[in-house]
């Protein structure tokens, strides 16, 4: 039944049923994803008795869920929505959408707050749910508007950014490279060097001495290792 509406329903004899609500967002971020369009209304098409033997195992399967709360419940029960949303939107919906958009980038103001956020939190894990959500737009949406504007998916971008702030940390010389690579958001020191071996085909130490072949380490403050070649005298 579409959202909103009221029934009643009679049985002459005891029966066993098993009811399910989903909320109409879900539908919707569902079917943006779907159909790439921003939706304005979802109206469920009155059926009644259908038999729907996809439907109904999906349904038993939540229900299962419900009652057991096994190992990854959240994920699980997060997989079952979905497909059983676009089961839903196939078979038993009509769907009207919202008029395309002339502008489908990201405003100056979305543009400058999402900027601020990520280097605010540079250090921490980024979800693109999350970015979406500060800017107030579904994660589809976000991820499209965000190439659009900045010319790159947002991970890239969130990398060139982490990548930035460990080299601008590793001038200092005067931090650990455990501490750089948290506070660049690594999960580690290997992280680190993985990453900028990867994207930059040096390691962090010697982009901290300029990209030359050598790098430096530190140990205890008197004694330093200078790997790499000599200098002539």
């Amino acid at each position: 039944m579409t959202r909103s509406e009221t029934s009643h329903w009679r049985w002459d004899a005891a029966i066993e049923a098993l009811h399910i609500y989903m909320p109409f967002d879900a539908f919707a971020r569902t079917a943006e994803e779907a159909f790439e369009r921003d939706i304005a209304e979802i109206e469920l098409k009155a059926s009644l008795a259908a038999q729907d033997v996809i439907l109904t195992e999906m349904i038993q399967r939540l229900a299962t869920e419900a009652c057991e709360k096994g190992l990854g419940g959240p994920l699980y029960v997060e997989a079952l929505r979905c497909q059983m949303a676009v089961h839903i939107l196939r078979s038993y919906a009509t769907i009207r959408f919202q008029p395309k958009e002339q502008n489908d980038g990201l405003s100056q103001a979305q543009r400058r707050l999402l900027m601020d956020y990520i280097d605010e939190n540079i250090g921490t894990s980024l979800s693109l749910s999350e970015l979406a959500s500060l800017v107030g737009l579904s994660v589809f949406h976000f991820s499209r508007r965000f190439h659009r504007e900045f010319g790159r998916p947002p991970y890239a971008y969130v990398l060139q950014q982490r990548l930035d702030h460990a080299k601008e940390q590793l001038s200092r010389r005067d931090l650990p490279l455990k501490v750089i690579a948290a506070a660049s958001g690594s999960s580690d020191q290997s992280h680190m060097t993985r990453l900028f071996k990867r994207t930059l085909n040096v390691t962090p130490g010697e982009c901290g001495n300029g990209g030359n072949a050598g790098s430096h380490t530190g140990h205890g403050d008197d004694l330093h290792v200078f790997k790499g070649k000599t200098p002539a005298a």
